[in-house]
């Protein structure tokens, strides 16, 4: 259905894995605090389906402005999508409020867990990235006159 490079993609499923952890650990507050009831159990996972499907579409339309010919038309395909990824998340908010059946809060906080898994993989990837054997190469020394 979606035509994503590999690169998209494995990013996708690192966000994917990431996140369900990052929830857990949210039920697992929820549950301490004392709501561990069924509607906070719908809240979560409400709440990373929803985290998920916004850095899903993210994902997509940040690859597909990379095809468009001009800056212009890439600028507005980002500008369309950010409308229409915002649109889906005030009408998955406002139902999970509106919802007795839902934990509203255990929807609403899963949306900041892409920013710290965002944080915690370029952390992962810098720690994990190969080292070069010559850090001097290509450089000059100041001090040479």
């Amino acid at each position: 259905m979606f035509n994503m490079s590999k690169e998209v993609r494995r990013e996708v499923i690192r966000m994917m894995i990431i996140l369900a952890p990052m929830c857990l650990v949210m039920y697992g507050l929820f549950a301490i605090a004392g709501y561990w009831q069924l509607d906070t159990v719908i809240g979560t996972l409400s709440g990373y389906s929803l985290a998920f499907l916004y850095y899903f579409m993210l994902a997509c339309a940040v690859e597909t402005s990379m095809t468009k010919e001009t800056a212009d038309e890439a600028k507005l395909h980002q500008f369309r999508s950010y409308w229409v990824r915002l649109g889906v998340i005030a009408i998955v908010v406002v139902a999970a409020i509106k919802a007795p059946q839902v934990n509203a809060w255990a929807t609403i906080v899963p949306l900041v867990f892409p920013r710290f898994a965002i944080y915690i993989l370029n952390a992962w990837d810098a720690k994990n990235a190969p080292q070069s054997t010559n850090d001097d190469e290509g450089q000059e020394s100041v001090d040479e006159r």
